[in-house]
């Protein structure tokens, strides 16, 4: 029976948080699991001897994590890929309202803050799983950290919209064969991401 089912729910929560902090700490996704895969292994094993959780990771997960988190590598450019391609997909969620007019056009400042926008909500997103991993916050602490972090994000895009309704911003427009070129790379990379989240 494989360990995935066998292990107890306080295993599993860690193996979970776990894997979310080194995500969040720019590690190698295949590290990641080779390590997560390899624990689920050890405390599977030690479980089946009647030890708990603590005889392998210690008394604190944190410093458990850290050190892991310590013997890997940070995958810099693997991760600049992901954030680059999650802000280009979160692009073609925006275009794609207006693609169907074939006349898509934007100004400078809205293109730069769609783009500041994404970066920040992704900045703060891996902050906040790896801070409430780490500090183990009860329910009604995360809740109010998340409820900040919605009204921060939210004041940030209010106010580059306030500032787009009152600053003159080149304009720049795509034009029918600029609008059906952005279609056919936005099918194309939709496409691709169904394709690589099926595999």
């Amino acid at each position: 029976m494989s360990s995935e089912f066998a292990l107890s729910r306080k295993s599993k929560k860690f193996l979970e948080d776990l894997r979310v902090y080194l995500i969040t700490s720019k590690k190698s996704l295949d590290d990641v699991n080779d390590i997560v895969n390899d624990l689920e292994d050890h405390l599977y094993e030690a479980e089946q001897n009647g030890k708990t959780i603590e005889k392998i990771v210690g008394s604190s997960p944190k410093e458990y994590m850290e050190m892991v988190s310590g013997e890997l590598t940070t995958d810099n450019k693997s991760w600049f890929k992901y954030i680059c391609l999650i802000i280009f997909g979160s692009f073609t969620f925006m275009l794609f309202p207006d693609i169907l007019t074939l006349d898509l056009s934007y100004s400078v400042l809205d293109i730069v803050s769609h783009i500041v926008i994404s970066s920040m909500f992704l900045l703060f997103a891996f902050a906040y799983l790896k801070c409430t991993i780490i500090k183990k916050y009860m329910p009604v602490k995360r809740a109010i950290l998340f409820l900040g972090l919605v009204i921060l994000i939210s004041a940030i895009s209010f106010g580059i919209v306030y500032l787009n309704q009152n600053i003159s911003s080149p304009i720049i427009n795509f034009g029918t064969l600029g609008s059906i070129i952005i279609a056919v790379i936005m099918t194309v990379f939709l496409a691709g991401l169904v394709f690589w989240a099926a595999k």
